[in-house]
């Protein structure tokens, strides 16, 4: 979400990924792909191309579409500018993977480059910033081109089982130009949450390890995290692991109790500890049989 006025933007954790994304104003094109958390349950909560408006700024650039200019295409919608007609635009909004691609051919592209572009899209009322570094030739590299923190939740998979032996396979990624780790100092801690209500709360900070490394191009300090072996018999992480030079951060559990979930659609909170910086995201899981569910909208 975008901040409160006064807030400090580098503070939060905004639920966007940029993917992909190639600024050419010497062309006139401009490609990018994001992948994004929002609300997805059916009703008021989820984005409605018929009654929200979408709106996309990239440094001086802005797209503004209207509600019912996107049309509903087996799920997914889609706006294109009739054919002969410049800039060409072509846009889709798939809620059901959670992406947005992006594409103009004969555009004005005004900013210089090399340098940070602000990068802000809206569906509905919910917005979504960043700031990100493309370099001289308008491309912009995930992770190490972010300036200010992504945390998203790009795959997951629940089993709930009940008595106290369901799972969840996490991958998520994770961008943040202040990151920092001690091992066995900084904290770590994951919880999952609905309603404001915790269903998993652990605290494995004691099995933290670390490995750092410069990244040649940038200079930037790289960390790789990844775990002991848990022996809790509950809540147990039988996964972890990190790379800041990519964003890939992958979490796994056994032996947690997701038996409060609701049937159908669950919408959750995940909230990531790591050092002193929390990163939250909040998604929406959709069951496909009796206690199995995924991102993957059905």
């Amino acid at each position: 979400m975008l901040p409160a006025v006064g807030g400090d933007t580098n503070a939060l954790s905004t639920n966007l990924w940029v993917s992909k994304q190639a600024y050419n104003a010497a062309k006139g094109s401009l490609k990018a792909q994001y992948l994004y958390n929002a609300d997805r349950r059916s009703g008021a909560a989820a984005f409605d191309p018929t009654t929200d408006r979408f709106d996309v700024t990239l440094g001086s650039r802005r797209l503004s579409l209207a509600s019912g200019e996107l049309i509903d295409v087996k799920g997914r919608f889609v706006f294109k500018t009739p054919k002969g007609t410049l800039p060409a635009v072509s846009l889709t909004v798939d809620p059901l993977k959670q992406i947005i691609k992006l594409s103009t051919k004969g555009d004005n592209l005004t900013d210089t480059l090399p340098g940070n572009l602000l990068n802000i899209i809206f569906l509905g009322d919910r917005g979504y910033q960043l700031m990100e570094f493309h370099d001289a030739k308008g491309k912009f590299k995930p992770a190490l081109g972010f300036r200010n923190t992504s945390f998203v939740l790009a795959k997951g998979k629940v089993l709930a089982r009940g008595g106290g032996i369901d799972t969840l396979s996490l991958g998520m990624l994770l961008a943040d130009p202040a990151f920092a780790y001690t091992p066995g100092v900084s904290t770590l801690r994951f919880r999952l949450l609905i309603g404001g209500v915790p269903l998993v709360d652990r605290d494995f900070t004691n099995l933290g390890l670390s490995t750092e490394s410069i990244d040649k191009g940038t200079g930037v300090l790289l960390f790789t995290l990844k775990i002991l072996r848990d022996g809790s018999p509950v809540d147990t992480i039988s996964k972890f692991g990190y790379k800041s030079s990519k964003g890939k951060l992958s979490l796994s559990m056994q032996n947690v109790d997701l038996s409060a979930l609701p049937a159908s659609q669950a919408h959750v909170m995940l909230e990531l500890t790591i050092d002193a910086h929390s990163y939250s995201t909040s998604v929406t899981l959709f069951e496909s049989k009796p206690g199995s569910y995924s991102t993957q909208m059905r």
